[in-house]
């Protein structure tokens, strides 16, 4: 079996599931169609398995059409147009489409690549990896069938955890601080721990233009003794305090494509309270089951999920046994061998049937609102 992966350059959330395809193919290639040239990124790590696609066209192309199955990432239409005029099996990878809202599929440009990747070929043997639960309904929006969309994501390398003790009442906060992230939740939310008395400590991690007005609004609020600004980490430091911290709070809005964050968090056991607008949140979340929920633009919902949880850190530690059971479920290895699966049935009963639950299994259609 030959799979192809075409997306414009390999990065570091994507290098784990292809290694694990690579290892349970017979021939795996990873073509980047741009290699972070565009992107503002460096280049890829070179693997032995990526063909640079403007440096050796000719192969690349002829890998796309002559593959079992290829796995269309981020890459130039015309990639997918050349193997669909064939009708070869085929899976696009793409988080929601219509993050700014449904109605930019109204714009011409937004209509045309809508038209080339899904509309022209929702009859054919094309079949969809969802990066979001939010995906399917902006697929909806123009016919695309929703039984050809399989749960996916992005698959970060995620030692689960030994178990380690809990910094009890710790509550972290990871990512770049930019305005579509929300880290001032966390700073509300401290400020409304610390006016009912509880004793706690927020650690936040990660650098960005909104660091200035988020530090002015703890000083504001006088949380210098439980806040602490700990500016650009390592992974490797991220991932240690994910193991010592009790909470992890994700508090992204609707901009979050997916968020590989979460999926580290729970492996390290925090107890989450995640936003429900992140395209990972629907997937990988559970509400009062593996993690904790709120409406996002709730804020004071947030808080009640928070102080529940350090009012209760047995339930705290049951949630983030119960994260880290999810994602041992969740991952590069399982995508790989149900994806590898799907290949084969397709080849040999001429369909492909998702699983039962978490990855590679239905979707179903949630709306912005789907939260309650």
């Amino acid at each position: 079996m030959k799979i192809v992966f075409v997306s414009n350059f390999l990065n570091h959330h994507q290098i784990p599931l292809c290694e694990e395809l690579k290892a349970k193919v017979d021939e795996f290639y990873f073509i980047a169609t741009d290699n972070g040239n565009n992107q503002g990124y460096q280049r890829s790590e070179i693997r032995d398995y990526m063909i640079d696609y403007n440096k050796d066209t000719v192969r690349a192309e002829n890998e796309i059409i002559s593959a079992d199955a290829v796995i269309f990432g981020a890459c130039p239409d015309r990639l997918v147009e050349l193997r669909m005029r064939e009708n070869k099996l085929s899976f696009i990878y793409s988080e929601r489409i219509f993050k700014k809202g449904v109605w930019h599929c109204l714009i011409p440009k937004n209509y045309n690549m809508l038209k080339k990747r899904y509309i022209n070929n929702k009859n054919k043997n094309l079949y969809v990896l969802a990066a979001s639960a939010f995906l399917p309904y902006d697929l909806s929006v123009f016919g695309f069938p929703q039984e050809k969309i399989f749960k996916w994501g992005y698959f970060p390398e995620c030692q689960i955890c030994k178990k380690t003790e809990k910094q009890q009442n710790t509550i972290l906060y990871a990512g770049r601080l930019l305005d579509w992230k929300h880290a001032e939740t966390v700073i509300e939310i401290a400020n409304f721990l610390k006016k009912d008395g509880f004793d706690f400590k927020v650690n936040i991690i990660g650098d960005g233009p909104q660091k200035d007005s988020l530090v002015a609004m703890k000083d504001t609020y006088g949380l210098d003794d439980c806040v602490e600004f700990l500016g650009s980490k390592t992974h490797e430091e991220v991932l240690e305090f994910m193991q010592k911290s009790s909470i992890y709070m994700f508090t992204s809005d609707f901009y979050e494509g997916w968020g590989a964050v979460l999926n580290e968090a729970m492996a390290n056991g925090c107890a989450i309270v995640a936003s429900c607008a992140p395209g990972s949140v629907p997937f990988l979340v559970s509400h009062n089951e593996n993690g904790m929920i709120y409406k996002y633009g709730y804020n004071k919902n947030a808080y009640i999920a928070v102080k529940s949880l350090l009012d209760d850190p047995k339930k705290a530690n049951k949630l983030g046994e119960k994260a880290q059971k999810t994602i041992f479920d969740y991952n590069y290895k399982v995508a790989a061998t149900r994806l590898v699966n799907g290949v084969s049935e397709f080849y040999s009963d001429g369909k492909i049937t998702p699983a039962d639950s978490g990855v590679f299994s239905p979707v179903q259609v949630l709306k912005n609102n789907w939260f309650k």
